[in-house]
């Protein structure tokens, strides 16, 4: 991009004078004021050759410089990276005879730095164009583009038809909620119980209770991911069992006595006694009835 402008000075008392300029690269030009541009670096001497109309001649010499200009060059440790934990380490490569260089970074999200190394974390995901400007000492400047690319993560939820179910019969719904705003997604389910799934929506039973950490992962696919936990609660039932004194007795006599043998292997649980007859009923833990 090198244009040199020459203006010329030069006077005579007397008569007109025409002029000759010499560029110092085996051009020239018959012009008042110079100008020329240089296809190679260098050192030119450049020569103003004044010859009046009486002939008599006068010349005068300028050396100039046109200066090699920076080779502006830098990698990526990963141009492509999901929003999550994305880290851009920038490693200068740029070149040039003339050092010392200073350098501008533009990150394509309006940040820039002046750092030689610089490291940079998206907040947004998208595609920028990275730019660094390379100036030498001499005020030469190069530049180079790289375009990184920054993954969405997913959006990951769900929910369950009832988070709290006894032992017996329980049956959990998970209904997945999740979304990415480009790509597509597969689903991992854990449990907790050591059981996994890859459906979408899928459903589960416990044979045991407990607290049990229901996970979703979801993974894109460009390999982002985020997960979502919730606790599945699975509340031990009790094994209803009773004992009686009898199962046959004579009418005027009988006596039915009833041992409840329930177990519940934690909390405490009430009883509900019918005892058959329709009119019948008690809540007492052990109780005696008669017909």
């Amino acid at each position: 991009g090198n244009s040199f402008q020459f203006t010329n000075t030069s006077s005579i008392s007397q008569g007109t004078i025409t002029y000759t300029w010499y560029y110092g690269d085996g051009s020239f030009q018959l012009t008042t004021n110079g100008g020329h541009s240089y296809a190679s670096a260098g050192t030119y001497s450049v020569k103003l050759v004044a010859t009046s109309n009486y002939g008599c001649v006068d010349s005068i010499r300028s050396s100039i410089s046109v200066n090699l200009p920076p080779v502006a060059s830098f990698t990526i440790n990963n141009a492509a990276q999901c929003i999550n934990g994305n880290q851009y380490f920038f490693t200068n490569a740029s070149s040039s005879p003339n050092t010392p260089l200073t350098f501008r970074w533009e990150f394509g999200d309006g940040s820039t730095s002046t750092q030689i190394n610089p490291s940079y974390q998206y907040l947004q995901y998208g595609s920028y164009s990275v730019k660094l400007v390379t100036t030498a000492q001499s005020g030469c400047k190069d530049s180079i583009f790289q375009n990184v690319t920054v993954h969405p993560k997913p959006a990951v939820s769900f929910s369950v038809n009832n988070n709290q179910q006894c032992q017996t019969a329980n049956f959990f719904q998970y209904t997945n909620g999740s979304s990415i705003a480009l790509g597509t997604l597969t689903h991992s389910w854990n449990f907790g119980d050591g059981v996994t799934s890859g459906l979408y929506s899928p459903s589960h039973s416990y044979l045991n209770s407990g607290v049990y950490p229901v996970k979703l992962v979801e993974t894109s696919d460009k390999g982002c991911k985020d997960s979502v936990q919730v606790n599945a609660n699975v509340d031990p039932s009790p094994i209803a069992l009773f004992t009686v004194n009898k199962t046959v007795d004579c009418f005027a006599e009988h006596q039915f006595n009833f041992t409840n043998a329930t177990t519940l292997s934690s909390g405490t649980f009430t009883s509900a006694w019918d005892f058959g007859d329709g009119v019948g009923v008690s809540t007492l833990v052990n109780p005696s009835y008669r017909y």
